[in-house]
């Protein structure tokens, strides 16, 4: 069962400027999500189901689900990143030809150059 958008916006909170998303607790606490999760992609369960963060990211600030032939993709390569900026709707195959520029740029150092800019 996929959730509405407001049913999730009810309980979770995204600051798509910082990248930061939030579960509400009470009325008056939330917690952050996703930062010390050790897996590729951080996730959250809601009533069994599980949301990847950067889908959820897209959802909440969109208030749409990515379109079903699409992938969300982290510009940055950063799988941890969710800032609005760095994520973007494209299709598996364009993701597939971006993962593996990213890799060879990872193994000539470029992409940890790029990262440490900013």
């Amino acid at each position: 069962m996929i959730h509405t958008i407001d049913y999730l916006r009810a309980i979770f909170e995204y600051d798509p400027e910082h990248g930061l998303m939030y579960k509400l607790v009470g009325a008056r606490d939330k917690r952050l999500l996703g930062i010390f999760q050790q897996s590729d992609y951080p996730s959250v369960k809601l009533d069994g189901k599980t949301y990847m963060l950067h889908r959820l990211a897209w959802a909440l600030h969109y208030g749409k689900w990515p379109d079903e032939d699409k992938v969300i993709d982290h510009i940055n390569g950063n799988t941890h990143d969710f800032r609005i900026v760095n994520l973007r709707e494209i299709t598996q195959a364009e993701n597939m030809a971006n993962k593996h520029t990213k890799q060879f740029n990872d193994e000539l150092g470029i992409y940890e150059a790029l990262n440490d800019i900013g």
